[in-house]
C-alpha cells in the first residue's frame, strides 16, 4: 500500500501512515482500557486522537522544512552497493 503512495508526492505515504496508526492506536487503546467503564472515555479518546493528528502533521511539516538540510532529494545508491565490503 505505501509503495504505491510513495510513487506520488513524498508526503502522502507518511501522512497516510500517521493517520492510520493514530486512529488504530486510539481505537484499540481506549476501547480496551475503558471497556464497560462509566467514564466519558469517548471524549477523551477523541481528544487524544486530535493531539496525535496535530503532532503528526506538525512533524511532517517540520520534515518538509528540513528537507534541504537533510539532503533527502539526493540520488541514492542501490542497497546492494551501499553495503559492499571492501
Amino acid at each position: 500500500m505505501f509503495h504505491r503512495l510513495r510513487a506520488g508526492r513524498w508526503w502522502r505515504a507518511p501522512l497516510v501512515a500517521t493517520l492510520l496508526a493514530a486512529c488504530l492506536d486510539t481505537f484499540l487503546f481506549w476501547s480496551i482500557a475503558f471497556a464497560g467503564a462509566a467514564e466519558p472515555w469517548v471524549t477523551w479518546a477523541l481528544g487524544d486522537l486530535g493531539v496525535k493528528l496535530v503532532l503528526g502533521v506538525a512533524l511532517l511539516l517540520a520534515l518538509f522544512a528540513a528537507r534541504p538540510l537533510l539532503a533527502l532529494n539526493q540520488p541514492r545508491l542501490p542497497l546492494s552497493l551501499r553495503w559492499k565490503k571492501a
